[in-house]
């Protein structure tokens, strides 16, 4: 495959980043009163248990998390509910579907509901059986800390003064409340345990990756004997909650001392410990979280994923659905997104032959396809789903990558590029990028420059950050030197840098970084510059420079451009390209 270009990052930077939401790499915002005019039940309550199953075609696992129930705003009276939701652990069998509602023990909050048709291969149980509107949506989790409810758009901040008067505004009518639960007297409880208690003294180290057992300790007083939660800023929403460690992540807990693997879930933010008796501290300090990697969780412990040989030639075929293949936009474009990864990485993926198979089912095929419909829940503009299959070896789990599955939304207004998209538009190639990302094994990192960040704000972004490429050469490392359960391992693509793209990096030169009032551009004498593009964070082009191509030493003037990352894209006389980052203070 020949490659777009080469993408060299300057430097490393840390990203402040705010809790307000924006829009998701494969979602779009669904407005409260859709949510509740389309919901056949809402209800408040806390997941107490889960369990996952095969549909009766074995061809998806799904996760029944039964919730008990404390107050109904809209349907029947009940005290428990079985919400379905995609993905889940079999036996050797595991699936993950991104993006999608993933629950935990121990979740409370507020859930919009609807009816499903998944069939399950288990006795038929007596509880009503709900999906979530709007898939992860429909979900609003409640910092009973923070006083707030919140799901990947919206933050509800007072949970009872405002977020129940929306919902009961629009249901126009009042809840029932089917068990106790005195929310403002839990926050009241728990604000004053988190005054009282004394801070984490430290975290060491600041700096972490997700996913990959890396471990961090946290010193501090008063944790207790007896272990209890330590949770992170969860990367899915920007850190506007907090996700738990696995009880197995929790290596040592002491009064004083807590050492714990770092969750593929856990994003740059604060770290919060609630002891065993309920108290509650939160970390000054945000550990920074470079990438996240995919796991398996079975049996309450997470394990890394790989690939495999699976096609034969060292790597994995995707085929493309006729009527996908058939629309040259969006297979452009998708395959422009595929040779991101496969040339920076050197995953090896090959398109395939076109299928006429149009189902994103286990099915031995890794199938790129539009949706048919309303097949796509409201608010989901595609989704990408890993299959993944086991093996024990000598009492220890090792997992590898089945199968993988995209599909996107056939009715969207998308900008298949390589333009920038406009207003109305989702940006096609950014979309694609992300969720192959995801089929490379990777998780949402809270990071605006990197690919794998949980959200675009609707903008293009189609440029790895070297933080995206650590993580993927680690997994990559894992799939050609680590085979597992018997199977060939990967071998790297030959797609890679030419001998002309790397002398090219070498015959640039950009100066000063970080740059402030102007930036240098030096090139070898035998190197004709015809342009430079400027391009914020977000992919919008800020402006395009002529230069000279009898100089080897370009100024631009950066006195009007605010402060920020910013992309360099420099195009030569004979329309070859390089892409650099720089940051302008």
């Amino acid at each position: 495959m020949k490659r777009l270009f080469y993408s060299f990052f300057i430097v490393n930077c840390t990203i402040l980043f705010s809790n307000i939401l924006t829009g998701q790499n494969l979602t779009f915002e669904v407005p409260l009163i859709d949510q509740v005019q389309s919901s056949s039940q809402i209800v408040e309550g806390k997941v107490i248990s889960k369990a996952s199953y095969w549909d009766t075609a074995q061809e998806h696992i799904y996760t029944a998390n039964t919730v008990e129930v404390y107050k109904v705003f809209k349907g029947s009276p009940t005290t428990y509910v079985e919400i379905i939701t995609p993905g889940g652990t079999v036996g050797l069998s595991a699936e993950i579907v991104t993006p999608s509602l993933d629950l935990y023990e121990g979740d409370t909050g507020m859930f919009m509901l609807q009816d499903t048709d998944v069939s399950l291969e288990r006795q038929a149980s007596s509880r009503g059986i709900f999906a979530a509107y709007s898939s992860s949506q429909g979900f609003y989790k409640y910092d009973l800390v923070d006083n707030k409810a919140v799901n990947e758009y919206k933050v509800k901040n007072g949970i009872t003064q405002t977020f129940y008067s929306e919902i009961v505004g629009l249901t126009n009518q009042n809840f029932v409340s089917v068990k106790a639960f005195d929310i403002d007297e839990i926050v009241n409880q728990n604000t004053s345990s988190e005054n009282n208690r004394q801070p984490i003294f430290s975290i060491v180290p600041l700096v972490t990756t997700a996913g990959t057992q890396s471990v961090i300790t946290i010193s501090g007083t008063a944790f207790g004997a007896t272990q209890g939660t330590v949770s992170f800023a969860n990367a899915d929403n920007g850190g506007a909650t907090f996700t738990p460690a696995l009880d197995s992540q929790v290596l040592s807990w002491s009064d004083t001392e807590i050492v714990v693997e770092v969750p593929r879930q856990a994003g740059t933010g604060r770290v919060r410990v609630t002891t065993n008796s309920g108290g509650v501290s939160t970390s000054n300090q945000d550990i920074t979280v470079l990438y996240a990697e995919l796991n398996v969780v079975s049996s309450g412990v997470a394990y890394p994923t790989r690939h495999i040989n699976q096609n034969g030639n060292g790597g994995m075929t995707w085929q493309m659905q006729i009527d996908f293949d058939g629309n040259a936009a969006a297979k452009a474009s998708f395959l422009r997104a595929f040779d991101t990864w496969v040339c920076e990485s050197g995953v090896n993926w090959i398109n395939g032959s076109v299928t006429t198979i149009d189902a994103a089912v286990l099915d031995g095929v890794n199938i790129v396809r539009f949706d048919n419909g309303s097949e796509l829940p409201n608010g989901v503009l595609g989704r990408n789903t890993s299959y993944w299959a086991g093996c024990n070896s000598g009492g220890l789990l090792n997992w590898f990558v089945n199968e993988l599955d995209i599909v996107f939304n056939d009715s969207t207004n998308w900008q298949f590029g390589p333009a920038n998209p406009i207003v109305g538009q989702f940006d096609f190639e950014t979309t694609a990028v992300h969720e192959l990302g995801h089929g490379h094994q990777l998780g949402h990192v809270i990071d605006p420059a990197a690919i794998m960040h949980y959200a675009t704000g609707g903008a293009a972004n189609r440029i790895l950050s070297q933080n995206d490429i650590d993580g993927a050469n680690d997994i990559q490392f894992r799939s050609v030197n680590d085979p597992v359960c018997g199977n060939d391992p990967m071998t790297n693509s030959d797609c890679s840098l030419s001998i002309s793209d790397e002398e090219f990096n070498q015959k640039i030169v950009i100066y000063p970084l970080p740059a402030k009032d102007n930036i240098y551009i030096e090139s070898a004498f035998d190197l004709n510059l015809k342009t430079v593009e400027l391009i914020d964070a977000q992919g919008r082009l800020v402006s395009t420079i002529e230069l000279s191509q009898n100089s080897t030493l370009h100024t631009l003037n950066l006195e009007a451009i605010n402060s920020g990352i910013y992309f360099l894209k420099i195009t030569t006389a004979t329309n070859a390209q390089l892409v650099k980052k720089i940051v302008v203070e």
